[in-house]
């Protein structure tokens, strides 16, 4: 899984229906053993930053968040 994880480094603060908690890596991994039967391992959890320019041509960084898991049985 890739999602976002944080909002533009030019925005000042998150829009107001970003929901931070539900895109970070260790909040999806609370919800893998869950997931229905047999075990899971994760595999990768890691956050990449990519170098980008915003709107209004000002340079910035996103970072995504990303996350692979693997049934075990």
């Amino acid at each position: 899984m890739i999602s976002h994880a944080g909002f533009p480094t030019w925005l000042a603060e998150p829009p107001p229906d970003f929901l931070a908690e539900q895109l970070i890596p260790d909040s999806v991994i609370l919800d893998v053993p869950d997931a229905g039967p047999g075990g899971w391992a994760v595999d990768t959890e890691q956050v990449i930053s990519r170098e980008v320019t915003g709107p209004s041509e000002e340079p910035g960084t996103v970072n995504y968040a990303v996350l692979r898991v693997r049934r075990l049985s």
